[in-house]
């Protein structure tokens, strides 16, 4: 199962790695991995600081 999840992160890693990804992506990501840790409320937080990007962003 470890393994499974390796490579899940490092295929999502990837267009972080290669540059090819945006602030709202990076937000999303964070907040996804915080839920999955257990941690709601943090995950509620990272994706409240999204909002004001969203707005922003066309």
């Amino acid at each position: 199962m470890a393994l499974e999840l390796l490579q899940e992160a490092e295929m999502m890693l990837q267009p972080w790695l290669s540059g090819r990804t945006t602030p709202r992506e990076l937000i999303l990501f964070k907040a996804d991995l915080q839920r999955r840790n257990g941690q709601p409320e943090s995950s509620r937080r990272s994706l409240q600081n999204l909002l004001p990007l969203h707005r922003n962003d066309p």
